[in-house]
């Protein structure tokens, strides 16, 4: 992204900057992360060529051409399918059995991460097996 961001002009490489960081926390619970714009992407272009990448996550917009919206209409239909991301995310990782997720989220300019899914995960690690005996008391004793 530095090149691209680099050459434009400081209002428009700060919005390519922030539609990325957006895309990175919501994808980051997907494993996906925010492909470099190019030289020709403003930052709107940008914006939906991202959200394209996760339309697939929200029942409500999986089927709208994201390339056809603007303005007030694509802040709605973005706002709606990075919260659906989200807690498809999160939902698929309490699903399956052997996976936690780790999801970052900014809350008050902090950095929180919150996990989802089997905790079985991570604590089989430290748990033991289990123990098991008997005792031999010797004869006559009861």
């Amino acid at each position: 992204m530095v090149a691209a961001v680099h050459n434009r002009s400081g209002d428009d490489a700060h919005a390519l900057k922030m539609a990325q960081a957006r895309f990175d926390a919501a994808g980051a619970a997907l494993g996906k992360r925010g492909s470099e714009p190019t030289m020709t992407d403003t930052p709107e272009s940008y914006r939906r060529k991202l959200l394209k990448e996760l339309t697939e996550f929200s029942p409500q917009h999986k089927d709208v051409n994201v390339y056809n919206l603007t303005g007030s209409v694509l802040d709605s239909v973005e706002e709606r399918v990075y919260h659906d991301a989200q807690v498809f995310a999160r939902s698929s990782a309490n699903n399956t059995p052997g996976q936690l997720l780790a999801v970052k989220e900014n809350i008050g300019g902090r950095e929180h991460t919150k996990f989802y899914g089997d905790p079985m995960t991570w604590m089989q690690a430290f748990m033991s097996g289990g123990q098991s005996g008997s005792f031999i008391r010797p004869e006559g004793q009861k």
